[in-house]
């Protein structure tokens, strides 16, 4: 699944944990970098190496007798390397925060090397967060002092700073120092109080249920918050089955074959309620029979098989991920059951190159056997393959393991019709062929950290996507359910890895529409269920403008002309609602749904 990450630039510096000083004062630990433990590490800094080599450097220092040096090892441009200290605000409460430092580079090109200082609430919110994406050092230059600031909140938890490179090439960090401005008073961020999760009906909202508060507004440009109000659809209900609310979507995709929902976070009930009201809509309405989770290819697959023979709690389990083995989604599950054995034809897929779900041996068990329809010997190096899929996997078992993949793609594809003759099942052989593709680009990935394997799995995914529209699906319209992330049409404004909507947009284009899902306060969880705070939107941010609207569940659509004015702007929106992300909305989606306020899901195991 998608890793919570920073979303400025490359760095997932979230990844990293820290132990939080109990000191009266933000005061740091070895900030000059003449203390090292016994991994070559500097003592006391929580390192992220990613693809680089982290060690002391006693040769070249701006004071002292070392100081830190990062070497890209892969020149993969979107790895990172980070140091951190996490700390009590102290006296920086209320006040502003000043990390200085000196920065030397080399060949320093595809990001930067620099500073970064950021602000946490209670629960793991994100309050803020300054990393240099615009203005850190790059190319070749000597030793340079940098400088980063950042508010601190009164009730901040706790404050995180340190030094960061992305990129290829060297750069050498030195000299850090932390310093209180008190002559800037920054007011208390307003506390997140958890909503009381909604409780079901099929009664449609009335307007004054709809509205925002005025108090809880967020601050946004006077003509933003016009044309969002203009523009918006409230959204009446997460659970009613008259859809009368949603009729305003059928002009808007009349013609299109793929209707895609993001999510910005998986951990959101609100989410996945909504989500599986719009697939009965699409499906009802508009003539969708087929949804596609951004889970297992095959695995999923398998589940399908499974629908009307197993409960269908268990169908879910055997087909998606376990952030969404949730009570919000298995009424979907239940609603797939009864469309069949009512005759209406509605099928179950998935698109991911990884495995999920409790169907993967399944899989596996299938690859073999048609492996095995061509020789013992690769079925048995099949078998042996799928035992030692996971992470971290050496380059050299990549290679070759992903030839034995290839291998089997080949040689099933070539020999099709053959074994086709020989009574092979065409459907599961066709599934096969395009898994043993899909592993190839698993087993890549596997090798790599997973910040540089997004661009390989999600290309992988749009290849699976097309095998679904082409092969499995033909004509059939279908509804993608996934993250934000994988289905905007252009790669947020400050990343450069392209995602699967990327390769979807430029291979679809016109007959797909793309829908992003954000979400204003209230509490979340991670993919490992730890609950997170989603403090209100910040001002002029893209939740502030949608919340703008006025209505706490809304849609406004982004595929006409004329646009809003800042719908082609970039603007600063959150990744699982607390990292920072720069979005063009027009480009990334064709509509943006927005939930005010959202809770925790419900899980079932």
């Amino acid at each position: 699944m998608l890793r919570a990450i920073l979303a400025i630039g490359a760095p997932a510096i979230a990844a990293l944990s820290f132990a939080c000083a109990h000191a009266a004062a933000p005061v740091g630990v070895n900030l000059g970098f003449e203390s090292w433990d016994e991994q070559g590490h500097p003592g006391r800094w929580a390192v992220g190496a990613g693809s680089f080599h982290v060690r002391k450097d006693c040769d070249v220092a701006h004071e002292g007798r070392c100081s830190v040096r990062f070497d890209d090892i892969a020149t993969a441009s979107r790895e990172f390397a980070s140091l951190g200290q996490g700390l009590a605000p102290g006296v920086a409460a209320g006040h502003r925060l000043k990390l200085s430092g000196w920065v030397r580079t080399r060949e320093v090109s595809d990001g930067y090397a620099g500073l970064w200082l950021r602000v946490d609430g209670r629960r793991g919110s994100v309050l803020a967060l300054e990393n240099m994406h615009e203005n850190g050092s790059r190319g070749t230059g000597d030793w340079r002092r940098f400088e980063v600031s950042i508010l601190v909140v009164p009730n901040a938890a706790r404050v995180i700073f340190g030094v960061l490179m992305t990129g290829s090439g060297t750069a050498w960090f030195d000299d850090l120092s932390l310093e209180v401005d008190e002559s800037v008073d920054v007011p208390p961020y307003p506390e997140v109080e958890p909503a009381p999760r909604p409780v079901p009906s099929q009664a449609l909202a009335g307007d004054a249920a709809l509205r925002i508060p005025a108090s809880q507004l967020p601050e946004v440009n006077a003509e933003w918050r016009e044309e969002a109000v203009r523009r918006s659809h409230p959204i009446r209900s997460l659970f009613s089955d008259d859809f009368s609310d949603l009729a305003f979507l059928a002009p808007l995709l009349e013609g299109k074959r793929v209707v895609q929902l993001g999510e910005s976070a998986h951990g959101v009930a609100e989410f996945n309620w909504m989500k599986v009201r719009l697939v009965k809509y699409l499906h009802e309405r508009l003539g969708f029979d087929v949804v596609a989770f951004e889970s297992s290819l095959s695995g999923c697959d398998v589940a399908d098989s499974r629908i009307g023979s197993e409960p269908p709690r268990e169908v879910m389990r055997d087909c998606i991920f376990a952030v969404w083995d949730t009570t919000e989604v298995e009424p979907l599950f239940e609603y797939l059951e009864a469309r069949r054995k009512a005759g209406h034809r509605f099928d179950l897929a998935g698109f991911d190159t990884q495995n999920s779900g409790r169907a993967k041996g399944a899989v596996s068990e299938r690859l073999v056997r048609f492996a095995a329809m061509l020789d013992a010997p690769l079925a048995a190096a099949i078998l042996e393959d799928e035992g030692g899929l996971r992470a971290p996997m050496a380059a050299t078992d990549s290679a070759r393991i992903a030839k034995s993949y290839a291998d089997l793609a080949q040689r099933l594809s070539r020999r099709r019709d053959e074994l086709v003759h020989r009574g092979a099942d065409a459907a599961q052989l066709d599934m096969t062929i395009q898994e043993a593709r899909s592993r190839v680009r698993y087993v890549r990935q596997l090798a790599l950290a997973p910040e540089d394997g997004f661009a390989i799995r999600d290309e992988g995914m749009a290849d699976n996507l097309d095998f679904l529209l082409d092969r499995k699906f033909p004509g059939r319209k279908v509804i993608v359910w996934a993250h934000n992330f994988h289905v905007a049409k252009e790669p947020r404004a400050d990343a450069d890895a392209k995602t699967m909507g990327t390769f979807v947009e430029k291979r679809r284009g016109a007959e797909v529409y793309t829908v992003g899902l954000y979400m204003g306060r209230g509490v979340a969880t991670e993919n490992d269920r730890k609950p997170y705070d989603i403090a209100p939107a910040p001002a002029q941010s893209l939740e502030a403008i949608l919340a703008g609207a006025g209505w706490k569940m809304s849609f406004i659509d982004l595929s006409r002309k004329p646009l809003a004015s800042w719908a082609g702007e970039t603007l600063l929106s959150r990744d699982w609602g607390k990292y920072p992300a720069k979005v063009v909305p027009a480009r990334a989606y064709d509509g943006v749904l927005y939930i005010d306020t959202v809770t925790p899901p419900e899980y079932l195991q």
